[in-house]
């Protein structure tokens, strides 16, 4: 007994070679991005203390408060959103700091709110942002979105 499987791989048609001999398929790639620009002061372990103007307190969280941890040479960013571990990469662009989208474990806590919130705060976002007095601001325009703590 012979059985016969025939695989074929998905690819926009106008991926697909002309020559059907050519088993070469073209991506269309992003631009590579560098992150040579990155901030190191930002290579620190920050606390939230602010989102969206207001201040948040641990009991909001399920797992305590949400934190950032930077690594500018790498140019990766992980985490802790109150009940789930996340992480993704962070791009300077134009001197600003952009999140891509984040990844994270999917716990489900009882209390998800806030840390939804932060979430969609940070997620595939871009931020002018300050460092003084061992507090990181991030701010989009005028508004301050996020304040945190350098707690490393």
């Amino acid at each position: 007994m012979m059985l016969l499987i025939n695989i074929h791989a998905c690819a926009p048609a106008s991926n697909l070679p002309s020559d059907p001999q050519d088993n070469t398929i073209e991506a269309n790639e992003p631009p590579q991005m560098t992150n040579t620009d990155l901030d190191n002061r930002l290579k620190n372990i920050w606390v939230v203390e602010e989102m969206d103007g207001q201040k948040i307190d641990a009991a909001d969280f399920s797992a305590g408060l949400p934190t950032l941890e930077f690594f500018p040479g790498e140019g990766r960013v992980s985490g802790h959103d109150g009940c789930n571990r996340l992480f993704g990469k962070i791009i300077s662009q134009n001197g600003d700091l952009k999140f891509t989208v984040m990844g994270s474990t999917r716990m489900a806590c009882p209390n998800m709110k806030k840390s939804d919130q932060f979430q969609k705060l940070i997620s595939d976002q871009s931020f002018t942002y300050s460092i003084e007095s061992r507090q990181l601001v991030l701010k989009q325009g005028n508004k301050v979105v996020m304040r945190l703590k350098n707690v490393d």
